[in-house]
């Protein structure tokens, strides 16, 4: 009879984990592939290591991700602990083991180091290059500071999504560096007019 209620137990734990195990496999509970594009096989991918979204905002978040794979895959990334060398390493270490080289783009919140950082690879590099990338995290990085992540990964995917469609985005920071580059040329042709205007001449051989 003692073997027969520790067999009920055990299947009863086991039951339970078998049951955890389909609930976080569903479409409430994203661990990986979140939508694949019937039409060209790009994925989303949520990988919220560092549990910054709930289930509910990684719903909402597959929404902003989901036309970015018109161009490539696309996947959102946080992590706690970041073991390698810098974000940046990370970022590209994991786009290679998820896309490897194919086209695609990752947004990742690094916990650890306080960065968040765009990777993109293919044919959406081409587009969302190194400087639109540094744009778009300037852009969402004051909502990080806030502690909204969501609001921070869907900005981020929705200006990635606006720069591929051909449209624009807020550049405060080229604006500035625009600006000030401006100033400095200003400044640095006033310098040598000035300079020119007040150099004395040398007098002529007659008025020595």
């Amino acid at each position: 009879m003692h073997r027969i209620k520790t067999f009920i137990i055990k299947l009863t734990i086991l039951a339970a984990l078998v049951f955890s195990l389909i609930v976080c496999c569903s479409d409430e509970c994203f661990a990986g592939v979140a939508y694949t594009n019937p039409n060209n096989g790009y994925e989303v991918l949520i990988y919220d290591d560092a549990g910054l979204l709930s289930s509910y905002e990684e719903e909402q978040l597959v929404e902003y991700m989901r036309p970015i794979t018109q161009y490539g895959g696309v996947a959102f990334v946080s992590i706690s602990d970041n073991d390698l060398s810098s974000t940046e390493a990370y970022a590209k270490s994991t786009y290679r083991e998820l896309f490897g080289g194919s086209s695609g783009t990752l947004f990742l919140i690094d916990m650890d180091l306080r960065i968040i950082y765009i990777y993109s690879d293919g044919r959406i590099y081409e587009t969302v290059d190194t400087d639109y990338a540094n744009t778009i995290t300037s852009n969402v990085y004051e909502y990080a500071s806030d502690q909204d992540y969501f609001r921070c990964a869907s900005t981020a995917f929705e200006q990635i999504f606006q720069v591929l469609r051909g449209g624009q985005i807020p550049q405060p920071m080229k604006y500035i560096c625009n600006a000030l580059l401006s100033l400095i040329i200003g400044f640095t042709i006033t310098f040598f007019i000035v300079k020119v205007a007040c150099r004395k001449k040398a007098p002529k051989d007659a008025e020595v």
